[in-house]
């Protein structure tokens, strides 16, 4: 997306495409935002429990020199502290990590709201508890406006439950403080969140245009080697099928018609098998006028049937930027991608020597069409 600065309409249109993607972006989203923030996270949240034991020494001033009242309030945190410092690098799923995190932020709170119970004076409270609101900021950098939303209802709850026990004379104040905070740190985040998308969609361009080439805006040979380098491929759905595919007599369409018709043809080609295929298949040109496709979940003779309908419809198009026509190979793979590759190859040559614009499976293949 074009533009020269933030503003409130591009972060509406930021905010707009967010709403917009489907659930697997969305979902790849917010895993880069937390993995990106998570050791800032990490690291507020470890120093915020261990820096809350320093109020021991204020609980002291307060208690008249008695610190024992609120010793094992202050303490408690040490347990849930610990218990994130071991486990939290060991959760895979984002959301859980996240509500690791704002978890460890309610236990730091409720130990708060303990050790003041035990206190004479409690109307410092009302710093404490606006302090919260730094941790609430950098946490709220990993997840996503709802989340933050949610804790600070929570927090306000727990602000309200505890007054009933804890008779904070100066309650009003408290809220009064902590609302317009809570205003600015949720428009703060989602700021911030916006920006992160707008990084976002510049890394997704810049990952697609290294894996995409330019010309039929299929994957390249650098996608295909990142998926298949230790000659097996990654995320298969077996059955998988490999088809080589080339255009016959590409040179003579190059010299009949220009070779920008030719790089027309190309890109032709390259939309007509996106269209065939389905999503978790794979397209990719494998140099100059030959492409191969991954076909996930499909056998030879399936393979075979839909590369059969692709080479009519490409015969019989109306819209072919020049007349041309295509020849396939089809191979099973076995777990030997290499192998697989071979035999596609040894099966699209049978098909250009026996008069092109035809499909035929690998004679390697027990299951022939």
């Amino acid at each position: 997306m074009n533009r020269e600065e933030f503003n409130i309409r591009y972060l509406l249109e930021l905010h707009n495409i967010i709403m917009k993607m489907d659930k697997s972006r969305r979902k790849q989203f917010y895993e880069r935002k937390l993995d990106y923030y998570q050791f800032f996270i990490r690291i507020a949240l470890i120093a915020t429990g261990i820096a809350s034991l320093g109020y021991l020494y204020s609980d002291y001033q307060l208690n008249g020199g008695n610190v024992y009242p609120t010793l094992i309030p202050r303490l408690s945190i040490l347990i849930p502290l610990t218990l994130y410092i071991v486990c939290e690098h060991r959760i895979r799923d984002y959301r859980l990590k996240v509500f690791a995190d704002y978890l460890l932020m309610h236990c730091i709170v409720w130990a708060t709201i303990w050790s003041v119970y035990h206190l004479e004076d409690k109307t410092h409270f009302s710093e404490g508890s606006f302090s919260m609101n730094l941790i609430m900021l950098v946490i709220g950098l990993g997840s996503n406006g709802l989340a933050g939303i949610c804790c600070y209802a929570v927090f306000f709850a727990e602000l309200i439950i505890s007054n009933a026990f804890n008779h904070y004379t100066n309650f009003e104040i408290i809220m009064s403080l902590n609302i317009p905070c809570a205003i600015a740190v949720l428009s703060a985040q989602f700021i911030l969140s916006m920006s992160f998308l707008d990084h976002f969609l510049t890394e997704l361009k810049l990952e697609k245009s290294l894996v995409t080439d330019p010309l039929t805006q299929v994957f390249n040979r650098q996608k295909l080697e990142t998926m298949t380098e230790a000659n097996v491929i990654e995320g298969a759905i077996m059955p998988v099928t490999v088809v080589m595919l080339d255009i016959d007599l590409f040179k003579s369409v190059n010299d009949t018609y220009g070779h920008y018709t030719g790089d027309q043809v190309l890109r032709y080609l390259g939309k007509k098998l996106t269209e065939h295929v389905r999503k978790s298949d794979y397209v990719i040109r494998y140099g100059g006028e030959e492409f191969l496709i991954l076909m996930n979940g499909c056998s030879v003779g399936e393979a075979y049937t839909r590369m059969e309908n692709i080479r009519a419809d490409i015969q019989n198009a109306d819209d072919r930027p020049a007349p041309f026509t295509v020849s396939a190979g089809v191979a099973s793979y076995e777990g030997d991608f290499k192998a697989a590759v071979t035999h596609a190859d040894e099966a699209l040559y049978l098909s250009k020597n026996n008069g092109r614009n035809k499909v035929t499976n690998s004679s390697h293949e027990s299951d022939l069409a």
